[in-house]
């Protein structure tokens, strides 16, 4: 695996974005779905910045951003890749925290969302819930965030994870579900839950 590093420097823009590339090893620059992969992920970053803070040229607002990626899956069958950083625009009061993630099958080539794995039907946004509200326990923001969004509303977050324009985001981690969604800036801008595998396995699509 190699890392890249995307930068740009222009019109008061002071970006950085690293990213992962599969290269090297068992991953062969021939294979379609090592390809797709890497496009994949970049695409996904490149998109998500161009959506939240626009195109370079686009505005002359001096802007801040760096973000890292970490690799949590990189072997002959995914690519997990989750990125993180704070982007800060000037004039606003204060800088923004972000979480992107991008999953891909390398056997497809294809990005996977949390959609894609589970079923988010009423009793998936309850077994979100309460995983919530056992991690929050001590958090009263957060659990008062939880209390502010109806079943409804989880429910669509959920179903619309890892999409740019949602904010929210999904991976595997440490035999978890790690799902990220959008809050407040005063709790963070995002809020993560992690969910055990086997708590998900009876939502899973076959």
């Amino acid at each position: 695996i190699r890392k890249k590093i995307y930068k740009e420097n222009t019109n008061g823009r002071n970006i950085q974005i690293e990213y992962p590339v599969l290269e090297g090893g068992i991953y062969s620059k021939e294979d379609t779905a090592v390809m797709a992969a890497n496009t994949i992920v970049w695409d996904t970053l490149l998109t998500w910045l161009h959506h939240t803070y626009g195109e370079a040229g686009s505005s002359d607002t001096p802007l801040t951003l760096h973000m890292k990626s970490q690799v949590l899956a990189a072997d002959n069958r995914f690519f997990r890749v989750v990125t993180t950083g704070v982007g800060y625009i000037r004039g606003n009061p204060y800088p923004q925290n972000w979480l992107v993630s991008v999953n891909v099958d390398l056997a497809t080539g294809q990005r996977i969302r949390l959609a894609d794995m589970y079923r988010i039907e009423a009793a998936f946004v309850q077994t979100y819930r309460q995983r919530a509200e056992e991690q929050w326990k001590d958090d009263a923001g957060r659990l008062a965030w939880l209390e502010e969004q109806s079943d409804s509303a989880l429910q669509c977050l959920l179903m619309s994870c890892d999409d740019i324009i949602s904010g929210g985001w999904s991976y595997q981690k440490d035999r978890h579900v790690v799902i990220s969604l959008p809050c407040p800036h005063a709790l963070g801008d995002y809020t993560t839950v992690a969910i055990p595998l086997a708590s998900l396995e009876k939502f899973a699509e076959k």
